[in-house]
């Protein structure tokens, strides 16, 4: 069967062996066809498409960073997903990447609920040996998250793919690579977990452009995973974007209805002039976007003010992953409690909510809602009879680590915002007519205040220039010059006046039975 792919500007077709691989070049109007009457041929289309996807080096000219200029997605390749998040490692992440490590390995994973088995570029490794390769990197600058999310994982062996995978990274980057990598089938979507080191074979630290990791490495991941499984049709495209029209998360057509939103202060989206006669590519894109808006409509989305023009929720992809956030909640209570979700009613709990006062209960499951940042949640049920989601507070590993069983309690409290650097600043600023200016305070301090063991002046006054910074943005304090700023009077009373909330979780009983009273 034929296969359109829209290359360059100009449409070719292509039939398909066994492995995927273009077979039957449609003749077209290609560079070389300006010149002569001949098609091209099948040997030079190859190769086109194979120098096109084979180009690597460096980025940027003068730039250190590592990374071919991205390649170009195709609308027909088969989709993959790279999420990526570079993580300082020395320091607190040393223990955060080897809880990392220990996360990503856990019981239930792998295949039909079994241990997953970590693997790199050269053999499957055990716990022992991930631990054995990982050892040092916690003295790194640096490391690299990756989660690679094929659309159709389920039709790969995720292990071998990722390897090819890697090894085409390394290409790229022209240095061998150090990763662990461990698939997860625990969800709808077959996934695997790649952690790389941030050193390149001569031991400095590796540097990626921006480019290579935001669509470089996805649209090599979607080379791929093309060659093993074949062209998406158009049939496949349709089916896909049909199946998303009435989905509630956030979808692509989403994102491009939120850009135009963006750009008129009424967040108004104008669909009324109609694609010209034989821009199908067009007219489909509009069918759907319109078809989309309707169902923002019935969700109270969106809103038509007159034929084909839309007014947009100004928080419609909050609202929509909150609505993802709640599904994936729902199917993962059935797989928890055997079909007793049915009808639950999930509440969700956040520090900005009107305080309900304190909610006990028990703790249905505790994991973490973004594996890439190591976001945590629990789910709670509690005596109200109701499903509590809980997003658990930043550094709640550090004190205590909710577990299936434990009775907890939850609350939202808050606090005035002031803080002892900014009695420090206001009294700096007061010696010096308004005005504070960190080397002035680092030079006050020296040999006179009495600093906590192993912080130096510099490190001290570096908490206060980041406290200005967050002041700054805040609009309470205005920058005038280099590490300088101009501090009201009332600056104390101020943040005295204003409060934080934040949620507070102590686990009251564990699930053992042990009392232990302690927060979090």
């Amino acid at each position: 069967m034929p296969y359109k792919i829209i290359d360059g500007g100009r449409a070719s077709e292509f039939g398909r062996d066994n492995l995927g691989l273009p077979l039957k070049p449609r003749p077209g109007p290609g560079k070389e066809s300006r010149n002569s009457t001949r098609p091209i041929s099948f040997l030079r289309e190859v190769q086109i498409r194979v120098r096109s996807h084979a180009r690597s080096g460096r980025g940027e000219r003068g730039s250190s960073a590592r990374g071919s200029p991205h390649r170009e997605a195709r609308a027909f390749h088969q989709r993959v997903t790279v999420k990526s998040r570079v993580v300082r490692t020395k320091g607190k992440g040393a223990r955060a990447l080897k809880d990392h490590i220990r996360y990503i390995q856990r019981e239930g994973v792998g295949r039909d609920g079994t241990e997953p088995t970590p693997f790199s570029s050269e053999q499957d490794l055990t716990r022992d040996s991930v631990t054995a390769l990982t050892e040092e990197w916690g003295e790194d600058r640096h490391h690299f998250r990756f989660i690679i999310s094929p659309e159709q994982g389920s039709e790969l062996d995720l292990n071998a793919y990722t390897k090819r995978l890697m090894d085409r990274v390394a290409e790229d980057l022209k240095t061998p690579l150090q990763w662990v990598g461990v698939a997860h089938h625990n969800t709808d979507n077959p996934h695997v977990h790649v952690i790389l080191r941030g050193k390149d074979e001569h031991g400095e630290d590796l540097v990626l452009s921006r480019d290579y990791i935001a669509r470089g490495m996805r649209a090599l991941a979607e080379e791929l995973a093309t060659r093993e499984l074949g062209l998406r049709n158009e049939f496949d495209i349709q089916r896909d974007i049909q199946k998303s029209i009435r989905q509630q998360r956030i979808t692509p057509i989403d994102r491009g209805l939120e850009k135009e939103a963006a750009l008129s202060p009424e967040r108004l989206v104008d669909l009324r002039l109609a694609p010209a006669s034989g821009q199908d590519f067009a007219i489909r894109g509009r069918t759907n976007r319109l078809a989309r808006l309707q169902f923002f409509e019935e969700t109270g989305l969106a809103k038509e003010l007159e034929a084909g023009v839309w007014r947009i929720d100004e928080r419609m992809l909050d609202r929509l992953e909150t609505l993802g956030t709640k599904n994936d909640v729902i199917k993962l209570l059935h797989r928890r409690m055997r079909g007793v979700a049915d009808g639950v009613d999930v509440h969700f709990v956040t520090p900005t909510a009107a305080n309900e006062g304190t909610i006990v209960g028990t703790v249905l499951h505790a994991g973490l809602a973004d594996e890439l940042y190591d976001r945590r949640f629990m789910l709670v049920e509690g005596t109200d009879k109701r499903v509590h989601h809980v997003m658990l507070p930043d550094g709640s590993r550090k004190s205590v680590n909710p577990e299936q069983g434990d009775t907890v309690a939850v609350r939202i409290t808050s606090e005035a915002q002031l803080t002892k650097s900014d009695h420090n600043i206001a009294e700096v600023a007061a010696r010096h007519e308004g005005i504070y200016h960190a080397p002035d305070h680092e030079r006050e301090i020296l040999g006179v205040v009495n600093l906590p063991p192993g912080v130096s002046a510099r490190d001290y006054v570096e908490n206060h220039r980041r406290r200005m910074n967050s002041l700054t943005r805040m609009g309470l304090v205005e920058e005038i010059g280099a590490d300088s700023w101009r501090v009201p009077t009332n600056l104390v009373q101020t943040l005295s006046e204003r409060r934080r909330t934040f949620l507070s979780v102590e686990v009251l009983v564990k699930a053992r039975g042990k009392d232990i009273g302690r927060e979090m």
